[in-house]
């Protein structure tokens, strides 16, 4: 399972020609990106969760618990939305 730390450092490396702004606080982030859209990271329950505004509209909320393996599919989400 990833921490918000990690999440946060790899998606700023798949954003880094996108991100406008980035907030980072060890249990809490914000990752500014394209026209204002955000990301944000944070834990919930001892499972990581992120929220992003998704291309079909609306928020998408992903968790990542112990025994899920779906942090590189949520990171290719986040970039073709970009």
């Amino acid at each position: 399972m990833p921490t918000v730390d990690e999440l946060f450092w790899r998606l700023t490396v798949a954003l880094a020609d996108h991100l406008t702004d980035g907030r980072n606080n060890s249990s809490e982030a914000e990752l500014v990106y394209g026209a204002g859209e955000v990301i944000r990271l944070w834990v919930e329950d001892g499972s990581v969760r992120a929220e992003f505004d998704s291309p079909e509209g609306g928020p998408e909320i992903w968790v990542f618990a112990p025994g899920r393996d779906d942090i590189e599919e949520f990171i290719e989400t986040v970039v073709d939305a970009v």
